[in-house]
């Protein structure tokens, strides 16, 4: 079993129902409409690779129905589950036990007070073995977070954080903000 967890602290503007009646739609501004809305695009556009007679527009789709049963049963055919969470790291509990091959996060560590929760959970969802990559921007100017304070914590936490792509290296350490993906290691 693959198991997709997506999650997005913020629940910023009206909420939209899609027309997606799918049993996994989020609740969510920026999971219903842009995470959802972005696999089925990848979906679709797997669609057209696979079939160049399908007639799929890039990057735009008819959510029929036969489309969204297409996409479940890929879903069950390939045993894949998904889950979506709001808000805070807290709310994404990882079952007692269960820890995951690969954690992946982007943008999780620019607020200050999130970070014991965001370590808390992605420190419990990993394996010794597991794959785990945070892409940030080296600073959050006015927020607190970065790089700098979340490698600080986890060695607090006895991990070790090692840096596998970097822009702004060098003088982009100190000028400009630069962007970073970093490969964290738990005991």
């Amino acid at each position: 079993m693959t198991r997709i967890h997506l999650q997005d602290y913020n629940k910023q503007g009206t909420f939209l129902a899609l027309t997606v009646h799918l049993p996994l739609t989020p609740d969510h501004p920026v999971l219903s409409l842009i995470t959802l809305p972005n696999l089925l695009l990848a979906y679709a556009k797997d669609l057209a690779f696979a079939d160049p007679t399908s007639n799929v527009p890039a990057g735009d789709i008819e959510l029929t129905p036969e489309f969204l049963a297409s996409f479940e049963s890929m879903l069950a055919t390939e045993r894949i589950e998904l889950r979506f969470f709001s808000g805070d790291w807290r709310g994404m509990a990882i079952p007692a036990g269960e820890q995951y091959d690969a954690v992946l996060t982007s943008e999780t560590i620019y607020s200050l007070p999130s970070l014991a929760p965001l370590l808390d959970l992605v420190q419990a969802a990993c394996k010794p073995e597991t794959t785990c990559l945070i892409a940030c921007k080296r600073i959050y100017f006015g927020v607190g977070g970065g790089e700098n304070e979340f490698r600080r914590r986890v060695a607090e936490r006895h991990g070790e954080v090692e840096t596998v792509w970097g822009e702004g290296e060098g003088e982009g350490r100190t000028k400009g903000v630069g962007r970073v993906v970093m490969s964290v290691k738990w005991e």
